[in-house]
């Protein structure tokens, strides 16, 4: 099992390439800062693996400010 590991990330600090080597992050919601298909790219070259879908395999949840059918996020 991986150990978690906080990383505390400056804005001025380059992101390691492989700083998501490992996990499965599930995508949910309307991006409102950043489009999700340039999230899934940089999840993607950062190592990481991206999906539509929660699993026993899934590491971090990130929900965009609205639903997909444009309800508020509770």
């Amino acid at each position: 099992m991986k150990k978690n590991k906080r990383r505390v990330i400056d804005e001025n600090q380059e992101v390691p390439f492989d700083i998501l080597d490992g996990y499965t992050i599930v995508l949910t919601g309307v991006m409102v800062l950043l489009a999700r298909e340039k999230l899934e790219s940089w999840i993607m070259e950062h190592g990481g693996r991206y999906t539509s879908a929660i699993s026993g395999k899934t590491n971090m949840l990130i929900t965009g400010v609205k639903l997909e059918d444009g309800r508020e996020v509770t």
